[in-house]
């Protein structure tokens, strides 16, 4: 047998890194929808003093007015972009540290919240939503730092601009 060449150990890391990137992935995902949906509750008892109620077909909304005024034009919302290519990342500055909450920290809870944020061209957290959160108040509390957090903004061909950003906000006991 012929030892396997350079090109064909070239393709198989492919493949094996293509198979990681796709674990990682749907880990991920399976993560968000693990955090989104709600646990099994169930149903309140039906009283029994409770009687069923008509169903009411909902009355059709009323024709919009015509319109005599022109057309106003608004400005476009700022285009926010994705770190790569041409736009670079942007960096931490100041922001205090997250705090725990009481109850999780009684409870020892350790481990990291993800937050994808919109960072603005001055460098501020504008919006953020937990991608993969903590119990006991611990990503709200992440949510809060994260305001805080002042950053040298990403840019695009020497210009600042919005990103979206992934940002890791760790919780250790000490």
């Amino acid at each position: 047998m012929t030892e396997p060449g350079p090109s064909r150990l070239l393709r198989a890391a492919l493949i094996v890194a293509t198979f990681v990137v796709l674990a990682v992935i749907a880990w991920v995902l399976a993560s968000v929808v693990r955090s989104t949906m709600a646990p099994n509750a169930p149903a309140p008892p039906v009283a029994a003093t409770d009687t069923p109620r008509p169903i009411v077909a909902p009355t059709p909304d009323p024709p919009a007015p015509p319109v005599s005024s022109p057309i106003t034009v608004r400005p476009l919302p700022e285009e926010i972009l994705r770190v790569g290519g041409e736009v670079t990342a942007p960096v931490r500055l100041s922001g205090r540290d997250p705090r725990y909450t009481e109850a999780a920290r009684r409870a020892g809870i350790q481990g990291v919240v993800i937050l994808e944020a919109v960072i603005d061209r001055e460098g501020r957290v504008t919006v953020s939503r937990v991608l993969k959160n903590l119990p006991m108040g611990l990503d709200r509390e992440a949510q809060e730092a994260v305001k805080e957090w002042r950053f040298q903004p990403a840019t695009r061909g020497g210009q600042p601009v919005s990103v979206y950003f992934a940002l890791i906000v760790e919780f250790r006991l000490r």
